[in-house]
């Protein structure tokens, strides 16, 4: 191969950690269409002495918790980000992201930034749906916080679901363009979880229920008009 395609190709990777967000976004996706182009992956363009095998597994939340929806949304963000998920804890549990370190960053910023838009919408939806006129005395009654947390939970289950909606298109559009085999999950972490798989519990936690299809319409609404790229950006900001 070309030592002056791969070098091109090295220098505009590292042109993708500019600060400068234009110039970032630009010389990655040239360097993903070089990859497509000369059939070559981010490991063979790194000499191998640079190459890094090590997998490591970091928590997606930074306490153990009851949320089901958690868990799918992680799995949803890491088979996008090249990374594997897994869980442990009974009661209570964690959720952990398997990967190389620098694709487990990007999945716990775009997970923190998800779940900060989860709670931030959802507190919205559920002002305008905490009360109800009671059919008989006519009074404004509060909804007890069991349906909260019911709703809560379909609303998350509809933000999700377009979430992999718009992972699939960008799947599409990847692949159409020729640089689809960039978003492939690591050969290392796709060993290192058949290697951990024989000790994972066969009992599993279960999908978490959507109880509201009110709730669950909006959260795809929200998420396919608001999570967008400029969103995602200041969702991460923490700004609305």
């Amino acid at each position: 191969m070309n030592k002056k395609i791969q070098d091109t190709i090295r220098k505009l990777l590292a042109l993708s950690q500019s600060s400068n967000e234009n110039e970032a976004q630009s010389a990655l996706l040239k360097a993903q269409e070089l990859l497509a182009k000369y059939h070559l992956s981010l490991e063979e363009i790194q000499d191998q002495e640079e190459i890094d095998h090590t997998v490591i597994e970091e928590s997606a939340d930074k306490k153990a918790h009851r949320t089901p929806w958690k868990r799918s949304l992680a799995s949803c963000i890491a088979d996008n980000f090249r990374c594997d998920t897994y869980y442990r804890g009974y009661d209570t549990y964690t959720t952990l992201f398997v990967g190389k370190a620098d694709d487990i960053a990007i999945c716990k910023e775009v997970y923190s930034a998800a779940v900060h838009f989860i709670d931030f919408y959802f507190k919205a939806y559920w002002k305008e749906h905490s009360t109800y006129t009671d059919y008989f005395t006519g009074k404004l009654v509060s909804r007890p916080i069991s349906d909260s947390i019911q709703e809560k939970s379909s609303y998350a289950y509809g933000f999700i679901s377009a979430l992999k909606e718009r992972f699939k298109e960008q799947k599409i559009s990847a692949d159409k363009e020729g640089w689809g085999l960039v978003l492939v999950k690591d050969t290392d972490v796709v060993a290192y979880m058949q290697a951990k798989s024989a000790s994972f519990s066969k009992h599993g936690l279960g999908r978490g229920s959507v109880s509201s299809s009110d709730a669950y319409y909006q959260g795809k609404k929200d998420g396919q008009e608001k999570f967008g790229d400029t969103g995602l950006r200041k969702v991460s900001g923490g700004k609305q």
